[in-house]
């Protein structure tokens, strides 16, 4: 046996709780997105239709700064990776046109 001292054992919420807080904020944003869509002007653009989930990828980051949410915004923070890449981006895409593809 060797003395090497043994990691610090690690409790409460880990990476799978942020993924699954990630989503259910995804789902929060799009309904505020929804009921905040026709409030906001058209002089707004694009960043009426973002704003809530760029609220929630700052909130995730926000999150990696203090160790003990860290894991938690790990995971958020790859939920909204995700959902920018596989659902807002193509939609923004679809609604504002591919610029003369």
């Amino acid at each position: 046996m060797s003395d090497a001292p043994r990691p610090p054992e690690k409790s409460g919420p880990g990476i799978g709780a942020g993924v699954g807080i990630g989503c259910g904020a995804h789902v929060l944003g799009f309904l505020l997105f929804m009921a905040t869509g026709s409030l906001l002007p058209y002089t707004w653009g694009a960043v009426k239709f973002v704003w809530p989930f760029v609220l929630v990828l700052i909130l995730s980051v926000a999150l990696l700064i203090v160790p003990r949410t860290r894991r938690i915004g790990a995971g958020m923070t790859i939920v909204a990776a995700a959902a920018w890449i596989i659902v807002i981006g193509p939609c923004i895409g679809l609604i504002g046109g591919f610029g003369g593809l």
